[in-house]
């Protein structure tokens, strides 16, 4: 580990709240040992009412690569309290595969619904899959082709306007030299 991440670290135990994001994040996205991941949880649970909406969400998946999908479920419960668009997007996937509860589809689906409501475009995706669920294939292709229209293109389009208006500012800045 470097000397970055051990610095993090010491912050993050004595309680730092910038500190505790940071390193949330790192256990959440590193792949590192159980022992590392345990000494994490224990860190954040500790400063558990520190924490913002996005590092609880990376507490709650250290509790998923340590196994502990109840927790995991318990955390998303108490954003969606807080109105946090992804933890109810997350709370309906848990209800559509028994991720730390019983699978209930209907509460998935109403779950996805809200996150669709609230501009999560994942979440609209999810929710077309749920309600065409057990249709023919023809239908299958038809969520696939939604996907890549509402997710997919208009990404591609955001990207390629920004990297053209960056372009066009190097271009005018080369002229006026």
């Amino acid at each position: 580990m470097s000397i970055q991440n051990h610095i993090v670290w010491e912050r993050a135990a004595a309680g730092d709240s910038d500190s505790l994001g940071s390193l949330s994040k790192m256990c959440a996205r590193k792949s590192l040992g159980e022992e590392d991941l345990a000494a994490c949880r224990e860190i954040l649970e500790a400063n558990f009412q520190k924490l913002s909406k996005n590092a609880r969400l990376n507490l709650g998946s250290i509790h998923v690569k340590l196994n502990n999908a109840d927790r995991y479920f318990e955390i998303l419960t108490i954003n969606m309290n807080d109105y946090h668009i992804l933890s109810c997007h997350r709370l309906g996937k848990c209800y559509e595969y028994g991720t730390g509860c019983e699978k209930n589809l209907d509460l998935s689906e109403a779950y996805y619904t809200d996150a669709a409501r609230k501009g999560h475009v994942i979440a609209r995706v999810r929710l077309l899959r749920l309600k065409l669920r057990g249709v023919w294939l023809p239908a299958r292709l038809f969520i696939l082709i939604m996907y890549v229209l509402l997710y997919i293109v208009p990404m591609a389009i955001y990207i390629s306007i920004r990297n053209l208006i960056t372009f066009r500012r190097i271009v005018d800045w080369r002229i006026k030299d």
